[in-house]
């Protein structure tokens, strides 16, 4: 029913996939390039209690050296864009698909295509904005903020809202939802 958000999941688990195993093979590439350049590489002989550092020789380290600088760091550098192109096309999908209906909403009225909103049967504004008549007479502050409110609904309408506020002023009336 919804093409655009389901061509933007895919690109998404597509994309954080991706993103995984390029970190995963950055994380192995930058292990060996700090080794390489290192002087001093910790090692263990047969387990975690008894490891030993060990100092390479100049011309181990030299080797090394040119090794990590010209072999292994284009590679890291070339993960690292990689990384943050990913990354900025993962945080883009999930900014697209996080607007994805309002835009679907959109297409749809330039092509006349009925959509959810526009296939709800219309109320009047002066049945969504009235309060209803015990809290009116009841409650002052709840009169007074519906005459504040001045053409907006009150929270009764709203789900979210009246469930922030607990809801004891609204009545089954009220709930459209």
């Amino acid at each position: 029913q919804d093409p655009l958000k389901f061509v933007l999941a895919a690109g998404i688990g597509t994309l954080l996939l991706v993103s995984l195993v390029v970190l995963r093979i950055y994380l192995g590439w930058s292990y060996v390039g700090d080794r390489l350049l290192s002087a001093v590489v910790p090692y263990e002989e047969t387990g975690w209690y008894d490891g030993q550092m060990w100092v390479k020789p100049a011309e181990v380290l030299a080797r090394d050296r040119l090794l990590g600088s010209y072999k292994v760091k284009p590679v890291i550098n070339l993960l690292k864009q990689t990384l943050v192109g990913t990354g900025a096309l993962l945080v883009g999908a999930v900014a697209l698909f996080a607007f994805a209906a309002p835009v679907e909403e959109f297409v749809h009225s330039f092509n006349g295509a009925p959509t959810a909103a526009s296939s709800k049967p219309m109320m009047r504004r002066e049945d969504l904005l009235k309060l209803p008549a015990e809290v009116r007479q009841d409650d002052d502050l709840a009169a007074a903020a519906a005459e504040a409110a001045n053409g907006r609904p009150v929270y009764c309408r709203d789900r979210y809202y009246r469930a922030l506020a607990g809801g004891q002023y609204c009545t089954s009336d009220d709930l459209l939802n």
